[in-house]
C-alpha cells in the first residue's frame, strides 16, 4: 500500500485524538487521509487549464506579432 505525503499528519492527529488532547471530529482526524484525494485532482486540473490557457495567450501574441506592420530599414 503506497501512503500519501499527508500520512504522518494523519498518524500525529490519530495519536492526538486517542490520548484525548484534541476533540475533533473523526472527519478533521482523517482528513489529511481523503484530502490527497481531493488535492490531487484538483491540481492536475489547475495544470491543465494553465497550459491551455498560456498557449491560448502565446498563440493570441504570435497572430498580433505576425500582423504587425513590418519595417525593414
Amino acid at each position: 500500500m503506497v501512503l500519501g505525503p499527508f500520512f504522518p499528519l494523519f498518524i500525529i492527529l490519530l495519536i492526538l485524538k486517542l490520548v484525548h488532547v484534541v476533540s475533533w471530529s473523526w472527519w478533521w482526524v482523517t482528513s489529511p487521509l481523503w484530502a490527497t484525494w481531493l488535492i490531487v485532482p484538483i491540481l492536475v486540473i489547475l495544470l491543465i487549464v494553465g497550459v491551455i490557457s498560456g498557449a491560448t495567450l502565446l498563440t493570441i501574441i504570435a497572430r498580433l506579432l505576425w500582423f504587425w506592420p513590418r519595417q525593414d530599414y
